[in-house]
């Protein structure tokens, strides 16, 4: 039998193989984002432009943080018309929730 050893991923090692994508990669702060409950690290890996001219690929990762006042007052809504998002929780859990007061 074969013995595997597990590795920490890391980007340098990982290289050979394609990028890993994780926020701060190199330890930046990233900017704000979505009125300050968010950073945003851009650039994380290579990505092949199918559309030159028209559009500028992005691979990006936010890291946010929960919105704990509810109701909570919708101050922006962002349109993309010429790209596409899509929105993956890296590590997430639900919040415990409150009962409501019986009338």
């Amino acid at each position: 039998m074969t013995a595997v050893t597990a590795r920490p991923l890391v980007p340098d090692a990982y290289a050979p193989y394609g990028d890993v994508l994780m926020a701060a990669p190199r330890g930046e702060e990233g900017l704000a984002a979505n009125q300050g409950t968010a950073r945003r690290f851009d650039r994380l890996g290579a990505l092949e432009n199918l559309r030159p001219g028209v559009a500028q690929p992005n691979l990006g990762v936010f890291r946010c943080t929960p919105r704990l006042a509810w109701p909570s007052r919708l101050a922006l809504l962002e349109k993309h018309p010429a790209s596409t998002q899509v929105f993956v929780p890296m590590n997430a859990r639900r919040l415990p929730r409150r009962r409501r007061a019986r009338r």
